[in-house]
């Protein structure tokens, strides 16, 4: 499965996202930058993490490099602090 990565907002948010940004800046409330994307396209699904590692993989990434960027060294500290 290709997953084709584009940023956009979730579909349940379209319709009011311009509405809602724009009130909020009037109201000194928006973010920087608050009207980007908010999630991935092709990425919000139960497969995320391994089309991530693919992805990666692909790029010339090592596995050990993926590993890491997929929580290993996440993993690695829980260990050491729940080992204590």
């Amino acid at each position: 499965m290709s997953a084709s990565i584009h940023l956009i907002p979730a579909p349940r948010a379209w319709p009011s996202l311009p509405t809602s940004i724009e009130e909020r800046r009037k109201a000194g409330l928006s973010a920087p930058e608050e009207d980007r994307p908010i999630y991935v396209l092709g990425l919000n699904t139960p497969r995320r993490i391994e089309i991530i590692a693919d992805r990666l993989l692909q790029r010339g990434y090592s596995g050990a490099a993926t590993e890491r960027v997929l929580g290993a060294n996440f993993a690695r500290v829980l260990a050491e602090i729940w080992a204590a």
